[in-house]
Formats: structure tokens, sequence, C-alpha cells
């Protein structure tokens, strides 16, 4: 852990159209320039997103055909099942790496200073507003509420109620059918966690296109993020 922290507190490398920035607080390896563009999201944490994008695609076409048909229902499962699997493992994965490398401490657990803000950035996020400056190198408050709950909240609770929503999980585990009462209630919770997921992902996208869609995109395929200055800015 001791060389994790080392590597967390190094700079990150910039690349921008002005000096970098100095200083000794905290956020300096975070660029607050605008035009600068700094390393946003990891290899890992890019691998991770994109794995669930096509996992949680996946797994909700083949889930409603489950749910829906009879004559997609064998092909629905098959995939349905093969996805969960995968979609776990790279639970494990950016579960396992957020820990060793400080990017859950760091970015994603909001900390008290986070919740003194959160009625400026509910402000904010009701206005449209897009985040400038020092604010767009770091997750508001919403964003790191959202994301903890998705992804150690939710993505758990949905993998256990599908686990145990088939005969053959309720019999393997047993304790986990006790737990939620029955296989039909786990199968009830499994579906609106599902309508959860949606609705989180059309808000996600709808944020991520009032941000700066190309710039937003880009660095989950980069890395690199642009820090905005202006509206137009967000877009480059």
């Amino acid at each position: 852990m001791g060389r994790a922290d080392e590597r967390d507190r190094a700079p990150k490398r910039i690349a921008s159209d002005a000096p970098s920035p100095t200083g000794g607080d905290s956020d300096s390896n975070r660029p607050a320039l605008s035009g600068a563009s700094y390393l946003r999201h990891p290899l890992p944490v890019r691998l991770a997103h994109w794995i669930n994008v096509l996992c949680l695609l996946v797994l909700t076409i083949s889930g409603f055909q489950i749910y829906t048909g009879r004559q997609w229902f064998g092909v629905g499962r098959w995939h349905h099942f093969f996805f969960a699997w995968i979609f776990a493992f790279n639970g494990l994965f950016f579960t396992a790496y957020s820990l060793v490398s400080g990017h859950l401490r760091r970015d994603l657990l909001p900390g008290w200073g986070d919740f003194r803000n959160i009625g400026s950035v509910l402000r904010d996020h009701l206005l449209l507003r897009r985040p400038k400056g020092a604010e767009a190198t770091r997750y508001n408050v919403l964003q790191k509420i959202a994301y903890t709950g998705v992804v150690f909240g939710l993505g758990p609770l949905i993998l256990l109620t599908g686990l145990v929503s088939s005969a053959r999980g309720e019999a393997l585990f047993p304790i986990l059918s006790d737990f939620f009462g029955s296989r039909q209630t786990a199968k009830a919770i499994h579906f609106n966690i599902t309508i959860l997921f949606i609705i989180y992902t059309l808000v996600h996208l709808f944020m991520v296109i009032i941000t700066g869609f190309r710039n937003n995109v880009r660095s989950m395929f980069t890395g690199w993020y642009r820090i905005p200055s202006s509206e137009g800015e967000s877009e480059k």
C-alpha cells in the first residue's frame, strides 16, 4: 500500500497550452488551468468501464428476452448467465484496483467536505451548469454518491438476486434464498434493480452530453481530459 500511495501523490502527466501549474496543495496533480489536459481515467478504470458497458447492454437485452418471450428464452438465458460472470469478475477486478491504487478513497468515496457542498452542486445540476477549471478535475459529491452506490451497492445486489432467481442457484445457495425471502422475491428485486440501472444509465448519458460529449468520451478512450473554461471549450 505504501508504494501505491506514493504513486497516488505523484503528479500526473499534463499536456497544456500554458505552463503547468505548481503548488504544494493536495490537488497539485490535478491542474486547474483552462486548456490543460490531464490523465483523468487510468487504463484499468477505462477497461472496467467499457467491459461494464458491454455486459450491461447484453444483460439488459437478454434479461428482457427471458422475461417476455419463450422463443428467446434459451438464447437469452445463455447470454445472460455468460455475461453475468464477466460482469462479476470485472467488478472484483475494479474493486481490487480501487483499493490498491487509492482510487476508491481518493476519487469515489464522498467525505464530509463533499457533503457541505451538496446544495450548490445540486443547484448547478438543476441549472445544467458545466463544471469549469478545478471543478472539472474531480468528481462532485453527487457523482461520488451515484458511482459508489451503483458499483458497491446495486452491482453486488443485482448479482446476488440474479444468482438465486434460478432454481439451480436457489439449490446451490439456499442461504441467499432465505435472506431474500423466496426465489420470486429475489426475481422481483432483480427486475427492479434492472430498471434502476437503466434510469442511472440514461441520466449518466444525459450528463455526459451536456457537460461536453466529445471531451468526456475521448477521455474515457484515451484517458486524457481537457479542462474547460467556457462552454465552447468543453467540447474540444
